[in-house]
Formats: C-alpha cells, structure tokens, sequence
C-alpha cells in the first residue's frame, strides 16, 4: 500500500496546486454569476423606476381637409423644388407633422404611440410611448412614457432625428440611457423609401427655427451628424 505521503498524487507532486487552480476558476465563474445577477437587478430597478407598466394614451390628430391640403401643397412644394433644382425654404408646424403621423401609410405604426406638442429651440418635443425590451425572468412588459426632444438633421442618404433629451412621466432617465437611444439611431427615414430617395440628395438643410422644421433645398450640404450613417 502507498503511503500517506505518497498518497498526494501518482507522479509523487502535490496535488494543492490543481486543487487551487480549480478553487479559483470556480471562484471567478462565481464572481461573474454574482455580477450578472447584481447587473441585471440594478438593471431592471433602474428601468422600473422611469418606465412603468402600460402605454400612455398619446393624442392621435384628426386633421382638417385644410391641414391635410396645406401639408400636401409644402410636400408637393418639396417635390417641386428638388426635382427641378431649384432652391428653396419650406416651413413645417408642429401641426403638419401630426397632420402627416395621421395620414401616411409609412407612418401609421407611430399612430396612437406618437404626437408632437411643439417644435421650439431645443428641438422637436414629442410626446411618445414605447415598449421596453422585455428583461428576463420579470413579468409583463414596461413601457417608456415619455417627452422626446429630436433635432433634425441631414444626413448623405436620410433625414433623422437626433434623440437630445428624454423626459420621462416618472424618476429619472440616467444620461447614459439616453445617449445608448440616440446612438442606436432608431429614428430615421429608410434611405430606399422610393419616395425619399431621390430627394435626399438635392435638400441641403434641416433645421429647427421659430416654431418650425425648415427643409431647405439647393446645393447639398455635408452631413449634419457626426453619428454613423
């Protein structure tokens, strides 16, 4: 029979040295699990306290046929102006922003979650409701009620919208959640949109001035956005 000594392993090493590399892998494998864990409760409390857990009821327009056409005369404006390269200045009001939300098929989704109360220096302010991603393992679904600030930009093959502020109905949003928003870029027009595409490149500002989104036409301008394209 071995004897005790001879017992600590077969090639006559001690076997402390694989029992301590062992005990530390299981210790960092723990310590992960444990910061996982503690990530994703300080997570979901975060989120709990500025989204809660139904949708706001956001105001959808009814327009008049007068809105509805003077929305129509500035788009055709718009059309007009980059088709036969000419320069011009087209104002849109808060008014026909929601008069558009309310009637084009490409913005029907943002019917009933979306509605602009006013365009003022800071941006377009918008009051919005959006589902949260759904965190593992907690029940229902949380959503963001919320005062949206946009500012408006040009980019080489979009128009979008700066996301600068979230305003939340209840606590407060921490600054690093609204600048993972913007960064995402959720709020932009599909740059193959057929009806975008070939206007795009003949608009050479978008801007936010005196109650308006000022679209002007003309010579393209660089890109408004230092974000990615």
């Amino acid at each position: 029979m071995p004897d005790s000594e001879s017992a600590t392993a077969s090639d006559g090493r001690s076997a402390a040295p694989g029992c301590f590399i062992l005990g530390a892998i299981l210790t960092v494998f723990g310590g992960l699990v444990i910061l996982y864990i503690t990530i994703f409760f300080v997570q979901k409390k975060a989120i709990a306290g500025f989204t809660g857990d139904s949708p706001a009821e956001i105001k959808v327009l009814n327009p008049s046929e007068a809105q509805i056409k003077s929305l129509n005369d500035k788009l055709f404006a718009i059309k007009a102006a980059t088709s036969q390269s000419k320069t011009e200045r087209i104002l849109l009001s808060a008014d026909d922003l929601n008069t558009l939300i309310a009637t084009a098929e490409i913005l029907k989704d943002f019917r009933g979650t979306t509605f602009i109360q006013s365009i003022t220096d800071r941006g377009i302010e918008t009051r919005m409701t959006q589902p949260m991603r759904k965190i593992p393992l907690t029940p229902g679904q949380r959503h963001l009620n919320a005062k949206f600030i946009f500012q408006p930009e040009l980019r080489k093959r979009t128009i979008a919208l700066r996301v600068i502020d979230i305003i939340s109905d209840t606590g407060s949003i921490p600054e690093q959640f609204v600048k993972n928003y913007d960064t995402i870029g959720f709020f932009k027009i599909d740059p193959e949109n057929p009806n975008i595409k070939p206007i795009i490149p003949k608009l050479s500002r978008v801007y936010v001035e005196s109650g308006n989104v000022v679209i002007e036409t003309g010579s393209p301008a660089p890109d408004q956005s230092p974000l990615p394209k």
